[in-house]
């Protein structure tokens, strides 16, 4: 498997997003770890990252584990529909990974586990208790 790269995107109050990227020659596959908050600051830079590897690699698949993903806003939600657009275009597909719960659940309000061939989730979250109820 080829490191490619890992980049660090961030502002002086802002966390960082991380991402790693790796080709994997003999499956075709380019694999990405974002780690971090994918939102207006940072989505442009994931965009970017992504169309890099597609264009350098040709996959057939791109895998995005965003397992460590600690939030994603709209600039975040367009992203990941723009980078699947791209992908089609080249007969690419994404599989996101390890989705946290609260990832998932964003992509559900919106309307989008489908699109990235996701199933609903099984078990709802559990909500926090009412501190006005004792």
């Amino acid at each position: 498997m080829d490191f490619d790269s890992s980049r660090r995107v961030s502002s002086r109050d802002e966390p960082p997003l991380l991402m790693d990227v790796h080709h994997d020659p003999d499956s075709a596959t380019v694999r990405i770890a974002i780690s971090g908050e994918v939102d207006a600051l940072s989505a442009a830079q994931l965009e970017q990252t992504f169309i890099g590897a597609v264009r350098r690699h040709r996959p057939a698949v791109v895998e995005m584990n965003v397992r460590d993903v600690t939030f994603l806003d709209s600039a975040g939600i367009r992203t990941l529909v723009v980078c699947q657009a791209d992908a089609r275009q080249v007969d690419c597909r994404i599989a996101l990974l390890d989705t946290p719960p609260l990832f998932r659940r964003v992509l559900e309000i919106c309307g989008l586990l489908n699109h990235f061939h996701l199933e609903p989730s099984d078990v709802a979250e559990p909500m926090p208790p009412d501190p006005a109820v004792s």
